[in-house]
């Protein structure tokens, strides 16, 4: 296939010396992964409030980890997004510092994930019929959010130890965007645990 030549361009309403490639595909293909994410999560979740209505048991008791997580959580996502207004304002070292604190505020969410979920199988240990199926999966949608989180916690650590470099405000747009979305996902997890 050939390029069109200039004249052929300014034809068709197309002036090949004032076109620029998209940057890059990342915008969008976040977008499709958050999109298939929040298609998994809504799932995930419908399926957990049909199996609680069904049984007819009261909500899990979740444990006190759970609430001092959450408060991590916002804590991180916060920091990332005052990490973001640094970058943007070229105040890369303090940018580099509010996301390694975001960082550490997101380990400590996976940390505090852990013995709450050591709490909550100790809580339903002898769980059986229906209760273990809701047991079972309120410890699934737990692990599989935890392990979304630390997927993002790598992405996060590429951007802020990235060598010699300073945090550039597309990376951290974007790995915003997927900390946030997190950090709904786990709000809407925490809230219908504790309500449906």
């Amino acid at each position: 296939m050939t390029q069109p030549t200039a004249s052929e361009s300014r034809s068709q309403g197309v002036d090949l010396a004032e076109w620029k490639p998209p940057e890059s595909a990342a915008p969008l293909g976040m977008f499709l992964f958050l999109s298939a994410l929040t298609m998994f999560f809504a799932a995930a979740l419908i399926g957990y409030w049909v199996v609680r209505r069904r049984s007819g048991l009261p909500p899990p008791e979740l444990p006190l980890w759970f609430w001092f997580s959450t408060f991590a959580l916002l804590l991180a996502s916060l920091g990332l997004y005052w990490s973001l207004l640094l970058a943007k304002a070229g105040r890369g070292r303090a940018a580099r510092r509010a996301l390694r604190g975001s960082g550490a505020l997101g380990t400590v969410f996976v940390g505090l994930q852990v013995p709450g979920l050591i709490a909550l199988a100790g809580a339903y240990a002898h769980a059986a019929g229906r209760e273990a199926g809701l047991f079972g999966l309120v410890l699934a949608l737990i692990v599989i959010h935890a392990i979304h989180v630390i997927g993002g916690l790598v992405r996060l650590a590429a951007i802020a130890f990235r060598s010699g470099a300073e945090p550039q405000p597309r990376p951290l747009r974007l790995a915003g965007w997927y900390w946030h979305y997190l950090g709904v996902v786990w709000l809407v997890m925490f809230n219908t645990m504790l309500l449906a």
